[in-house]
Parts: structure tokens; C-alpha cells; sequence
């Protein structure tokens, strides 16, 4: 069965609060027939996820405003607002806010289905903005739900600058 077309909002999305970031699934596995994820990212400053790797999924970013590094493999890669940012399968990647401004950007994923990996090991968001405290996953149960989506995690984040 082919996805139909469709329209969708900041407003249409589910949000979560995962690490120190709003994340919105404007589109999910569900809504492209599988083929693609996107979500609007909002990240405090001092945000960092773990280091890991999809064996399932290519991830992409797209930058809108702020500043955010990004480790993909053995490369370092500084992106400002205009940037696009490919981090292939299989290849071990981080990425965190840099600077004192909050960082909002686009994260793609295809296929679709790591949209639905945020949604359960986030916390359903109080409000459409990023969290209010800097609490972190429980590392351990990070790395069971992480690996139910084909991802693994490679070590903690580092530590938050918050």
C-alpha cells in the first residue's frame, strides 16, 4: 500500500522531551509508508546524545539556527544554520549543541521508525518547549530500547554544559 500525501505542522506533531531536546515527529514510518521520519529538533545548550550507531537507518540534519558538533566516525564537524549533515548506517556518530543558543534543526531518517524510538524512550513533552531540567535517560534502559530499534549504544554523552 502507498502512504498518501499529506500536510503537517509543528501543531500536528507528537512531542517529546529526549535529553535536553523538544523533539516533534512531523512524519513517521507510519505516515510515509515506511520510507522516511522527520522531526523538528529544539536542543538547549550543553545537549549531547550518546555516541552510537544505527545498523537500520541513514540519519540526516539540516540546521536551522544555532550551532551543533557533530562526530561522524573518526570526523568533527562544526554546522551552523544552512548546513546538512549525512550520517551513514553503520558508521558511529554523536551530536551535540554548541555555543549558548538553543539549536533547532531537522532530523531525517530512512527508512522512517527511529521517530518511534525517541517517542518511547523520551517523556511525552509538558509543553512545546525544550525541557526545563537537564535529566538524562537511565543509561541502562537506553541501551534495551535502543537496541529493540537496531541501535547501539557505544558510551554515555558526555557531560552536559547546562
Amino acid at each position: 500500500m502507498t502512504a498518501r500525501g499529506f500536510v503537517a505542522t509543528e501543531a500536528d506533531g507528537t512531542s517529546v522531551w529526549y535529553f535536553e531536546s523538544l523533539m516533534t515527529v512531523l512524519a513517521g514510518a507510519a505516515d510515509t509508508d515506511g520510507k522516511l521520519g522527520v522531526l523538528e529538533v529544539r536542543a538547549k545548550p550543553g545537549m549531547a546524545g550518546p555516541l552510537h550507531v544505527h545498523h537500520r537507518h541513514d540519519e540526516a540534519f539540516y540546521v536551522l539556527e544555532g550551532q551543533i558538533t557533530a562526530r561522524c566516525g573518526d570526523d568533527v564537524h562544526e554546522c551552523g544554520p544552512g548546513t546538512f549533515l549525512w550520517l551513514p548506517r553503520g558508521v558511529p556518530h554523536q551530536v551535540g549543541t554548541a555555543g549558548d543558543a538553543e539549536v533547532r534543526m531537522l532530523e531525517f531518517s530512512l527508512p522512517g521508525g527511529i521517530e518511534a524510538f525517541h517517542r518511547e524512550a523520551g517523556l511525552p513533552a509538558e509543553a512545546r518547549v525544550v525541557p526545563p531540567t537537564s535529566a538524562r535517560p537511565d543509561m541502562d534502559e537506553l541501551r534495551r530500547l535502543a537496541a529493540k530499534y537496531d541501535v547501539e549504544i557505544l558510551g554515555p554523552p558526555p557531560a552536559s554544559t547546562s
